[in-house]
C-alpha cells in the first residue's frame, strides 16, 4: 500500500511540474508575440558595418550587422509602412539608426545611385563613378552592404549586379571583380538587430 501511495504522489508531483513548465513556456511565447506585434511586421533588413570589425580589426565579430526595418520604425522614418523600392531602401543606408550605436555605413552622400532595375531575379545597381573611390576594404564593405540589404529584403532578388554610369562594370573602385554579380555579399550578414 505504501508503495502505491508513493507512486501516486510521485506521478502527481511530476504531472504538476509538467503543467507548470508548459504554462511557463506558453507565457514566455506570449510575451515574444506581443513584442513582435508592438514592433510591427518585418518589412526589410538594412545592413550596416560593425565598427569593431573596421576600427579595431576584430576579426572575431561579423563585419556586418543588420537592422530589421519593421512597419513601425519605417513609419517613423518615412511616414509610410509600405516597403520602399530598392533604390529608396539603399538611400536609407546612408543614415545609421541610433539603435545600432557606433555602426557605420559605406553608403554615403558622395555616392550616387543612378537607378536599380530588377529583372528575372537579378537586381542591377547602377552607380555613378563620380567620387567612387577607396581601398579593397571599402569596396568589399560597400558591395556587401548593398548586396546583403537587397537579398535579405526582397524575395524576388537572388543576384545583384553592378553597373557604373549605365555601363557594365569590371570593378567599382579598382580592386573587386563585379562582372559576375553576387548571390551573397563578400561579407554575409549572419545576425540581425531589431
Amino acid at each position: 500500500m505504501k508503495r502505491s501511495l508513493s507512486f501516486r504522489r510521485f506521478t502527481s508531483v511530476m504531472l504538476c511540474m509538467t503543467v507548470c513548465l508548459m504554462l511557463c513556456a506558453g507565457l514566455t511565447g506570449c510575451g515574444s508575440d506581443k513584442e513582435s506585434e508592438e514592433a510591427g511586421k518585418s518589412v526589410a533588413t538594412l545592413c550596416y558595418i560593425n565598427a569593431d570589425y573596421v576600427q579595431a580589426g576584430d576579426e572575431s565579430v561579423n563585419p556586418l550587422t543588420g537592422y530589421e526595418l519593421t512597419e513601425n520604425n519605417l513609419q517613423e522614418m518615412t511616414g509610410s509602412t509600405e516597403k520602399p523600392e530598392p533604390a529608396e531602401l539603399l538611400e536609407m543606408l546612408k543614415t545609421v539608426p541610433e539603435e545600432l550605436g557606433d555602426a557605420q555605413t559605406e553608403v554615403n552622400d558622395d555616392y550616387v545611385i543612378n537607378g536599380i532595375t530588377v529583372e528575372a531575379g537579378t537586381a542591377t545597381v547602377d552607380l555613378s563613378s563620380e567620387n567612387l573611390y577607396g581601398g579593397t576594404l571599402e569596396e568589399e564593405l560597400l558591395i556587401s552592404q548593398i548586396v546583403e540589404t537587397l537579398l535579405h529584403s526582397y524575395d524576388d532578388i537572388s543576384l545583384v549586379k553592378f553597373r557604373l554610369d549605365g555601363e557594365d562594370a569590371e570593378t567599382l573602385m579598382g580592386q573587386v571583380d563585379v562582372t559576375e554579380g553576387f548571390s551573397e555579399g563578400i561579407y554575409a550578414l549572419q545576425w540581425k538587430l531589431k
